[in-house]
C-alpha cells in the first residue's frame, strides 16, 4: 500500500481532532488520545514523505470531508433501503 506511513499518520491526525470534538473527559477518551500521540509522535520522524504544516492541514480537511462525506452517503443509502422495504412489506411508519 503506497504512503501508508502518511496514511496513518493522517488518520490518527484525524482522530485527534475528532476527540478534540467531543464533550466531557473520561479515563477512555485521556488514554486513547495518549496512544494516539504516541503513534502520531513515533511516525512524525518515519514518514516516507515530509508534511509541511500548510500540507497536513489541507490532508486533514479533506481527510474529514471524504469521511463526512461517505458516512452521509451510506446514512442515506441505508435510510432508503429501509424505507423501500417498508414499503414492499407494508409498513407503515407513521403510526
Amino acid at each position: 500500500m503506497d504512503n501508508l506511513d502518511v496514511k496513518i499518520f493522517v488518520t490518527s491526525m484525524l482522530l485527534l481532532e475528532l476527540l478534540d470534538e467531543t464533550q466531557g473527559e473520561s479515563k477512555f477518551k485521556h488514554k486513547l488520545r495518549f496512544h494516539i500521540n504516541g503513534t502520531v509522535k513515533q511516525l512524525e520522524p518515519l514518514l516516507s514523505v515530509p508534511i509541511e504544516e500548510e500540507n497536513l492541514s489541507k490532508l486533514l480537511t479533506d481527510a474529514v470531508g471524504a469521511l463526512e462525506l461517505i458516512i452521509t452517503n451510506k446514512v442515506k443509502i441505508e435510510d432508503s433501503e429501509d424505507d423501500a422495504s417498508d414499503m414492499l412489506y407494508g409498513v407503515d411508519n407513521n403510526q
